[in-house]
């Protein structure tokens, strides 16, 4: 087993109460001080004086990592800020002269639309079911269990000599960092000696060392079975067995919630950057979010120009990517089935990087107990195995070619550049009639990812490379867009213009000032999205949002009635 790391740890602090399930809550807000200054006490300083001069001394004010300029800032308390608030207060900080931006981390939708969320459209999936465990698996899926495998040719991988002398097979070497909701004991993880490096775990939601996974209520015991497609022993002595992709790589689970369906981007950003310090090579993250996060995304860029490989699942049931998948940093995986068929449930976009096997894949599940006694093996469907599939690809290239020939050829801050590029290139399958602007570039081919040859330099468009054509540059209206895949562009932006009662002239500076805040509830509350579309009717004077009746358009209900609690005073102003 790991020693544990010297390099610095999170602070350790008592948790905040917990909030009921599927509440909009905001935990803290992130604040991006002091991006030129070197010095973290000085950092630190600033970042406080200007917090305190917004929202008073009431307020803790602590970086989300050695060398990071964002800082989370949450109550002395420990209680949750009011939503609508917590989007005034971050306008009032983004005005601050010594803040760079500002963000709310509110607690929010993520893989799977929880209740009330996403409402059934014309065009668009309705809700089903957050656990797709229960659906029965197709032929070719229910007694193979290495089906996923051999779909991707990983053992004709595997058998492949590496090209020098410091390559590695099976992912030897490599160190996978991996934020979900903890680990368990389940054997096909805990094989001796341990490639689960506990010593270095950490649980960014109680703040305690060990990131253990409690099984509480969410997704109990989903980062164990992420873990085990990744990393698992290959082969069993039962009927049952899982294989992990890279069988001789270690992983660093770090617990980031306990449920992939509410994700306040706070402790992922966190994670990413304390996995980069802890030597992770790369990082698998199978959750996500539907807005985007500054913070988020800077921990991604701190990460990538540390020679880390970032990958994540483009989501379930949602018809747009999820964040992170979606950024140009990240490498984002849609799910396929043993028919080489695209998972009926698999988000897809322009965004989307590679497809992998996601529908019943074999997995090691957890039972509700934290012991071995009723952990069991079985099929279970979603995005979330295919990053997995393709992060265990990405460990054993990076240990077929050797990650430190690897830097020495290209430098640091471009392996993921390159591997993104021969991934994309050369590491896929494409079917016949293939979706390049829906599903990337083809499914996974892991034989044919390491029989690539490398390239002499790395890719001069380095992580913007896509698998089909999209528009260069983006404005305020456009990033409403990817809400919107069944709507025109014209009709998105004279429905917002409608719901802002602006112009068009006017409506970039409208954006400017609640664009953030309105894309939040477009993404997570139906109500909100069904009428930036919907067919204008008779408005009474004070009445927010009353457009007839529009196919496609949410049922009114608790989700209408979340907005006068959830936006904030200036928004509800506008829409009244």
């Amino acid at each position: 087993m790991a020693k544990r790391s010297t390099r610095s740890t999170p602070q350790i602090a008592p948790p905040a109460p917990a909030a009921p399930a599927y509440a909009a809550t905001c935990r803290a807000l992130l604040v991006h001080a002091a991006p030129a200054e070197r010095d973290d006490a000085r950092a630190q300083a600033i970042a406080e004086a200007a917090v305190h001069a917004v929202m008073g001394e009431a307020v803790r004010v602590e970086a989300l990592g050695p060398g990071a300029r964002d800082y989370r800032v949450t109550r002395l308390d420990g209680r949750a800020m009011d939503p609508g608030k917590a989007w005034t207060h971050t306008r009032a900080l983004q005005a601050h002269r010594d803040i760079a931006d500002a963000e709310p981390a509110i607690d929010q939708p993520g893989l799977e639309p929880p209740p009330g969320t996403l409402a059934p459209t014309a065009a668009g999936p309705a809700l089903r079911p957050r656990d797709f465990s229960a659906e029965a698996p197709l032929p070719c899926a229910r007694t193979n269990t290495e089906w996923s495998l051999e779909l991707c040719r990983v053992k004709e991988a595997w058998a492949l000599m590496p090209p020098t002398p410091q390559g590695r097979a099976k992912g030897e070497g490599i160190v996978i960092g991996h934020p979900d909701t903890g680990y368990t004991g389940h054997a096909e993880i805990i094989d001796m000696p341990s490639r689960v490096r506990v010593a270095d775990s950490f649980d960014f939601v109680l703040r305690t060392p060990d990131a253990r996974d409690p099984l509480e209520a969410g997704n109990p015991g989903h980062g164990t079975t992420t873990a085990s497609v990744i990393m698992s022993s290959t082969g069993g002595a039962g009927a049952t067995f899982v294989s992990g992709v890279a069988p001789a790589a270690t992983i660093v689970p770090l617990r980031v919630t306990p449920r992939v369906v509410l994700l306040g981007f706070d402790r992922l950003a966190e994670a990413i950057r304390y996995a980069t310090d802890r030597g992770c090579h790369v990082i698998s993250m199978s959750l996500g979010g539907v807005t985007p996060s500054g913070a988020l995304e800077r921990a991604i860029a701190y990460a990538v120009s540390e020679g880390v490989v970032v990958l994540a699942a483009a989501g379930n049931v949602w018809p747009w990517v999820v964040y992170p998948a979606r950024y140009d940093q990240v490498i984002a995986c849609a799910a396929c089935n043993c028919q080489r068929a695209i998972w009926s449930k698999s988000a897809s976009g322009d965004t989307v990087d590679v497809t992998a096997p996601g529908e019943s894949v074999w997995v090691a599940r957890p039972g509700k107990d934290v012991g071995q006694a009723d952990d069991i093996v079985d099929v279970g469907s979603g995005t979330s195995y295919a990053v997995a599939t393709t992060a265990g690809a990405c460990a054993l290239w990076l240990a077929f070619h050797g990650r430190d020939t690897l830097i020495t050829r290209y430098g640091k801050g471009q392996i993921a550049a390159v591997f993104k590029e021969v991934l994309m290139t050369q590491g896929v399958d494409t079917p016949r009639g293939w979706r390049t602007d829906k599903h990337g570039a083809g499914i996974l081919n892991v034989e044919k990812l390491l029989r690539a040859p490398l390239p002499s330099t790395p890719p001069a468009s380095g992580l913007r490379v896509r698998a089909s054509v999209v528009p260069r540059g983006q404005n305020d209206v456009d990033r409403f867009l990817p809400y919107y895949p069944e709507t025109t562009p014209d009709q998105v932006r004279s429905g917002l213009v409608r719901l802002l009662g602006t112009t068009d002239a006017q409506l970039p500076v409208v954006l400017a000032e609640l664009g953030d805040e309105l894309l939040f509830h477009v993404a997570t509350n139906p109500d909100v999205r069904a009428r930036v579309i919907a067919r204008p009717g008779p408005k009474k004077r004070g009445q927010l949002l009353t457009p007839r009746a529009t196919p496609g358009a949410a049922p009114r209900g608790a989700p209408a009635a979340r907005l006068p609690r959830e936006g904030s005073k200036a928004l509800l102003s506008r829409l009244a």
